[in-house]
């Protein structure tokens, strides 16, 4: 049988700016998160701006990109981010 290699990963939210979906998308993708699922303004998760993303992201990237998204915050170019407890 073949071997399977699993990663951690934790979950993650982003509330953002439609401006703002190119760039989150890039750094997501960046720090190998997968399972990405937008909300684009429906009921639920989306912001009101209007869109939400929500991704698994590898544990071993999770510092990395909590910084980032922290500077993003502050700097206005998203709503709020949270990681969420769990993960596969």
């Amino acid at each position: 049988a073949p071997t399977v290699e699993r990663v951690p990963v934790l979950p993650v939210a982003v509330r953002l700016p439609w401006a703002a979906v190119g760039t989150v998308t890039r750094l997501l993708e960046g720090q190998g998160a997968g399972g990405l699922a937008w909300d684009y303004g429906g009921e639920g998760t989306a912001s009101p701006s209007g869109v939400s993303v929500t991704a698994s992201v590898p544990c071993a990237s999770i510092e990395a990109l909590a910084k980032t998204l922290d500077s993003l915050r502050a700097q206005g170019v998203i709503e709020d981010w949270e990681g969420m407890k769990g993960g596969a």
